[in-house]
């Protein structure tokens, strides 16, 4: 009952009160590339000249000068419901796009494995499938140079737990 409170007393397009927290567990929005809201954007307008037959005023009074106001238009205001979405669709891109490098990352450790020699089905095809589920094995295999090496390792660390 007190978050709705909260919601309510709040400036409309004003951002959420947990925003600092958002920001520090997913990332600014320009980590992202663009801005979360925008508007106020328009041709600069010039107002007309004031007219030459003004009325006199009467010198117990302040002298008026009418001139015309041209104010931007409303910038847009993002609700507390428009952040969430936008940040949710954000951490769902950046989610598809780890998924998709870690799955680059062990097609390329799986290829390295096959032109080393390895056959598809052995033993140690399947335990350097198990290890390359861990970005730090497949880094690490891919840091070593020498084949000979890179199967010893495969065999060194699932006997010796997997870098855990």
């Amino acid at each position: 009952m007190q978050d709705t409170q909260d919601d309510d007393a709040q400036a409309p397009g004003a951002p959420p009160p947990y925003l600092e927290q958002l920001l520090q567990l997913y990332g600014s929005p320009k980590d992202r590339g663009s801005f979360m809201c925008a508007g106020g954007i328009a041709d600069s307008v010039t107002p007309p000249p004031p007219p030459n037959d003004a009325p006199a005023s009467p010198s117990n009074k302040r002298a008026v000068v009418e001139t015309e106001v041209d104010s931007p238009p409303k910038k847009k205001s993002c609700s507390t419901e428009d952040y969430m979405r936008q940040l949710t669709e954000c951490i769902r891109e950046r989610s598809a796009c780890d998924r998709t490098r870690e799955q680059i990352d062990v097609a390329e450790c799986m290829e390295i494995l096959r032109q080393d020699g390895v056959q598809e089905g052995s033993e140690l095809h399947f335990k350097a499938m198990d290890l390359f589920r861990k970005s730090v094995c497949r880094t690490l295999f891919k840091s070593l140079q020498d084949p000979e090496n890179r199967i010893k390792w495969i065999d060194w660390t699932w006997t010796h737990g997997k870098l855990q």
